[in-house]
Formats: structure tokens, sequence, C-alpha cells
């Protein structure tokens, strides 16, 4: 895995972009989404980095990534799949395609027999980087401190490597010849006796191998380092360029590399050549079923195809950041970004709207779906009206980086040096005070029904403006830390979010800190109530406060979060790197009781997250959901009737709303009236003994003789 350096907390790698009207509907299928309902809108099919791929046909592929993403490749579609595991997964390969391994961090083997996938004992907690078999039953992996790994079909075993090197790469022409290659130019080959070092003639870390004998055979790595092995020595090739990641190849005459910044190059027997590059993010795997039906994955989520001599993007959507998203309604959200990227969403739609800036867009807020602002760098001020965006004179060249108003006439923009301005509907006024503060400021927020406004910035900055004048709000004794966002149910409930974690709290009477639960930098939140908030930033850190408590939630991504905005708590939208959009959907934890009798009606609930627009509940055939109620963001009480003719055995329970379907796969089991007894305590007794037993089970309740 490879990251791109644009890791600074403000400084931004703006990218050029055309923003030409174009649009993508979600795909024909489930999207991806995490354990907590948050599903990608963009990229599709997701955005997480992809570290390796590998498939039986051109029709049948698997790629895996970051938090154990794993997608699949079938007859034309990518879907995503169930790993079960939060794991990093970088390598994936398989005897075909009912026996498929992938492995990861903390020594992560998966296994898919065809129909899931599941965890294997693997035996070690090294990161495990690379994975490749003759045969179901003789697999290697390799990974951190030199570790290997055999599965003999039964189990996993350790091997001895003799190096403590990390390996990045494995493959073989038998299971009596395997190379493995890694850091510091570490070559091992394995005899089908034991492991032993070759001499490769570099100090270059190598990340990937492949061959097409035991007499030909390619390694990469970062530097331009490609080497070749011809039966006897290890040799370096030139005319190469880029960091290389991954090596794969259809004959000797016919071989294929990726790297960073998107590089491909093609060797067709007798030299390298740049392939035609269609995206800059890096690559770090390719594998084909031919020399014209290639797929390499990388960053960001990136799948690229290779087909009929040309590369294309197998993915949908935008990978420029997005800072800041806004919506009027469920159905009417903005979100901006890099290079004046602006997009819409209407219809379970994301589109790109044109305007006229290249400027970084930092926040977007609205009065009305047909009355949008959009702020950014060199005092950039966008409007929206009359379905066109233009530019406003605000008159300051500051960076804007947030805004917030409470009609078309009353809008407030914030940014550096302390720069205040404010809209009245017809021109941009300065407000700045540099006597009260000079300090930039990231965020604003106000009361709808008074004249409080609340701005924040660095160094723990917090400025209050009552209608009147702007005035320092105390922050003594608190964290000095940047404050980048702002947001309040009322003038005597607001939150304020920083760096290191810090999350803020005014009570009308003063600024506290609060128990975040987190360390990662907050860069913003939003709410509905007192007791309904999110604070989403660094590393995919997604945060919901329930009037007690700040509790992290599985966002299915580390890519950083910029924004967050939502119409309700089962309706909100996040976004960040890479264009990342999030949305919130339904999930299904638990249904208590798990079980019920053929011939029975009863009560059950199902508990997960954004459950409040329910709009059906199924338990399957012969299953009649009577009613339901709705009672609360994670909770339905459902009031079934079990037909005496409905199938024994366990079913799925599924939970509909506007959001989208969430499945709880075998969540209720249909059991026929008869007793089952699990367990009998105590389970001994003494001969002339008199004692009482427990009997524990299923159905018992009209027991008439024991």
């Amino acid at each position: 895995m490879r990251r791109r350096n644009r890791v600074a907390e403000f400084v931004v790698l703006a990218s050029i972009v055309a923003v030409l009207f174009s649009l993508w509907p979600s795909p024909p299928v489930a999207l991806a989404a995490s354990p907590d309902g948050w599903e990608w809108q963009n990229p599709c099919p997701q955005g997480n980095e992809l570290d390796g791929v590998w498939g039986t046909s051109s029709t049948d592929v698997f790629a895996v990534g970051l938090l154990g993403t794993i997608l699949h490749y079938r007859n034309g579609t990518w879907t995503h799949m169930s790993s079960g595991s939060a794991s990093n997964l970088h390598a994936v390969w398989g005897s075909s395609s009912v026996d498929v391994f992938a492995v990861g961090d903390s020594g992560t083997i998966l296994h898919y027999d065809g129909n899931a996938w599941s965890s294997m004992s693997s035996g070690s907690a090294s990161n495990l980087r690379a994975v490749w078999g003759s045969s179901s039953v003789d697999v290697f992996a390799a990974g951190d401190s030199g570790t290997l790994l055999h599965y003999d079909g039964s189990a996993w075993s350790s091997m001895s490597s003799g190096t403590t090197q990390t390996v990045r790469g494995i493959w073989g022409s038998s299971s009596q010849y395997v190379m493995a290659v890694g850091h510091s130019g570490t070559i091992l080959h394995y005899n089908g006796i034991g492991w032993s070092s070759m001499n490769s003639g570099t100090e270059s870390s190598l990340h990937a191998v492949w061959g097409s004998s035991s007499t030909d055979v390619f390694a990469v790595g970062p530097g331009a380092t490609i080497l070749r092995y011809d039966g006897s020595t290890w040799n370096p090739m030139t005319n190469v360029t880029g960091n290389l990641n991954g090596v794969w190849g259809a004959s000797s005459a016919d071989v294929f590399a990726v790297g960073d910044s998107g590089i491909r190059l093609r060797r067709d027997g007798s030299s390298w050549s740049l392939m035609s590059n269609v995206t800059v993010n890096h690559l770090n795997s390719v594998w084909g079923s031919s020399a014209d039906d290639l797929f390499a994955v990388g960053e960001a989520g990136i799948i690229l195809h290779y087909a009929d001599g040309f590369w294309s993007s197998m993915n949908s959507g935008v990978d420029h950041w997005l800072w800041a998203v806004w919506g009027s309604s469920s159905n009417d959200v903005f979100a901006v970004g890099d290079a004046g990227l602006v997009m819409h969403y209407t219809d379970r739609t994301w589109a790109l709207m044109s305007n006229t800036t290249g400027k970084l867009l930092w926040d977007v807020w609205g009065s009305s779906s047909d009355d949008v602002f959009a702020v950014g760098t060199d005092g950039t001020v966008l409007h929206y009206t009359n379905s066109t965006w233009a530019e406003m004179t605000s008159g300051t060249e500051s960076d804007l980086h947030a805004l917030w108003g409470r009609s078309s006439e009353d809008v407030f923009a914030v940014g550096t040096y302390g720069t205040i301005l404010h809209y009245d509907g017809s021109s941009w006024t300065d407000m700045t005070n540099e006597t009260v503060s000079s300090q930039g400021l990231w965020g604003v927020w106000g009361s709808p029904s008074t004249d409080d406004v609340f701005a924040v910035g660095d160094y723990s900055t917090v400025l209050h403006y009552d209608g009147i004048d702007w005035t320092e709000m105390d922050t003594e004794g608190l964290p000095s830390v940047v404050l980048w966002g702002v947001w309040g149910s009322s003038p005597d409930d607001v939150f304020a979010v920083g760096s290191y974690g810090v999350i803020l709290h005014y009570d009308g009477i003063a600024w506290s800190r609060m128990t975040s639960n987190t360390q990662e930098l907050l860069w913003a939140l939003w709410g509905t109530s007192s007791s309904h908030v999110f604070a989403v930033g660094w590393a995919g850190t997604i945060m919901h406060y329930n009037g007690s408590d700040w509790v992290s939630m599985s966002s299915g991504t580390s890519d950083s979060l910029w924004d967050v905005w939502g119409s309700s708590p089962a309706d909100v939208f996040v976004v960040g790197w890479y264009g990342t959009i999030l949305h919130c959907a339904p999930t299904v934890a638990s249904v208590t009781p798990s079980r019920g009798n053929q011939g029975e009606a009863l009560d059950v609930i199902i508990s997960g997250w954004n459950l409040t627009n329910t709009t059906a509940v199924s338990f399957g055939p012969l299953i009649n959901v009577t009613g339901y109620s709705i009672d609360s963001l994670t909770q339905i009480t459902a009031s079934i009737s079990i037909d005496a003719a409905a199938t024994l055995g366990p079913r799925d329970v599924s939970v509909t709303t506007p959001e989208g379907t969430a499945t709880l796969a075998n969540g209720f089991t249909v059991t026929d009236a008869k007793p089952d007894i699990a367990s009998v305590g105590p389970n001994r007794g003494y001969v002339g003994q008199t004692l009482g037993i427990t009997i524990i089970g299923w159905n018992l309740t009209n027991v008439t003789n024991v």
C-alpha cells in the first residue's frame, strides 16, 4: 500500500480538473457499506485503496484492499463482498473461483469457498503482503519481518525464511520452485525443501515478482527497478521509469508493470515502453487473463481495464478532494472541493456542475435549492441562482474557509487573518476587526432564531457576534489547538471540534472540554439536536453524540473526511479525500427473539441503525409481517405471524427505507413446536441423591412430562 503525500492539516494539493457536466447513477448493485451503514456514493463501486487483484478469467476477478474491502467482478459488474474483517488486505490468489485466499494485516487470512468468506487461523501476527500457490493444498503467504507461511490443505504453518526483511511479493512455477522478493533487494528461492537467499545485485526494495518460467522471472520495485532472472543470475533492466509496485505477464514476450502516478509499462520481448496514461493515482497490482485483458488496481479504489489495445477506468465518479457538503433537502445536496469542483445530488444521482472558477472551494451553504453560496481561496465567492453559478465580488483576497447564514440576506463568511464578511442580499461587506482577533478562522455557525453567531479558528479562538459586535470568548485553560468546525442546536448548546480529537461545548455560560473518545483530528460537525450530533475527521473518523457520550462509528474507509450534513439523523452525507461521498444507509444488527415456531404469532425487536424511515420489513416466505412500529433511529418492533407450513431453518431479515435495504443474513430461524434441549445442569448426581435440575432449551413453555 502506498499513500500519496497529501498529509498537511490545511495545505491542499489542488489538481486541475475540467468541470464538465456529466452524471453517474448509483450502480445496479448494492453499494459497499460499513457495518454502521455508511455506504459509498462516490467513487463507485467504492473508494478504499486496493492493493491486490487476481482472477480466474476475464469475467471472474477479485480485488482486495483497505479495511477488509473485497470486490468481485462477475459478468461485467463489480460488487462488494462481505469479508467479515476490518483488516487491511494486501493480496489475493486462488486455485479456482471457489478456492480463493486473501491475506492482510495482523496475520489475517481469509478464504472464499464460492459462497462466503471465512477467517483462517494463520498462527502469525505479522502483516501479510503476498499470497500464491501451486494448488489448493500448496499455498504460500509472505509478509513483514521475513514471515513465510505454508498451507497444506489442512492448516497454515510457519516456514524458516532466513531473513528479517519484509517480503512483498511471491510467485512460483511449481511447488518445487517458488520466488519471494522484498525490502533491501531481498530475493528468496524455495526448492521444495527449504528457502535460500539469492544475490539480487541491488539494495532497492522489490515489491512484486512474476515469471513465465523458472528461467524467465521479473521483479520490480521503486526507483525504476526491474530485475530479470535468466535461470542463473538476476540482471537489472534499463530504459524503465517510475516507482513500480506490480508485475504480471501473459508470456515472456508480453509483460506489464504498474506503479506510482498511474504509470504502466509493457515489455514486448525486447524492450520496455510507456503505455498511455489514464490516471495519476498510484497503481499497486496488476493481473490479466491474457495480453489483451488486464486489470490494475490502486489508490482511491481505482480499477483500470485493458482491452482492445486501450486502458480505461472501470470506476464512476470523481476522485478529487471534496471539502464541504450542504443540502436543502435529502434530494438536493451540493458538494464542493478542489479546483472549483461542484457536485449536485438529486434523484439519487450525483452530477458535476459547471462554473467559472478553478479555485479551491472550502465550503458551501444555501438558504434554498436556488440560493446557494460557495467560498474558497483568494476571496472566491460563488453564488448559485437561476440554475447558474456566478462569481461574486467579495472585496477580499483572503482565503475564505467557511460560511453560514440565516437567509439569502444574512450570510457570514470567515477566513484567514480573522477575516469576517457579511452579505446583506446585495453586497459583501468586511466585518474584520483585528483588535478582536487576527487568527485564522475555520468555522462559523449561528442561531437561526437569535442574533448569536459563533466563529472558531487557530489557537482555540472562539468569537461571538451578538448582532452588533464581534467579541472574543474565554477559552483559557482549554487545549490550544486549531478549532476546525462549529455547530449548535441553540445558542446555549454549541459544539466545536479541532485537532487531536478536541471537542468543546458551550452551555450558554462557559466553554468546557468534552470526552471525545478519539485522538484523531476532527474537521467538521453537524447535528439535528443536542442528542444527535455527528463529527468527522482524519483517517475515516466518524463520531456520534447521543446526548451522553461520543461513540465511534465504522465509516468503512481510512480516507480523511472533511464535512458532514444531513436532512435528518437517518439521512446524512459525509465528504472527504479522493472524492469520498458516504451516505448513511439502514443496517440490521440483531433480531430478538431470533426464532419462532411454525404457526406462532409473536413480536420481535429489530435493532440496527438508520431505521427511522422504514417502509417495509420482511422475514421471507410464509412469515407475514402484520405490522411494525418505529421505536427509534436504532429499533423497530415488528409483529409477525409464522405460517404452519413455513420452511424450517434460518432465513434473512430485511428492512427497507428510502436510503436502501439492509439484510441480516440468517437473522431469524423457524422451528417446529417440539421442545429442544440445549443443556442440563447439573449434568450428574450420586446414587440416592435428591437435587434440582435446570433444563435449558427452546419450546419448553407447555411441557407436560420430563
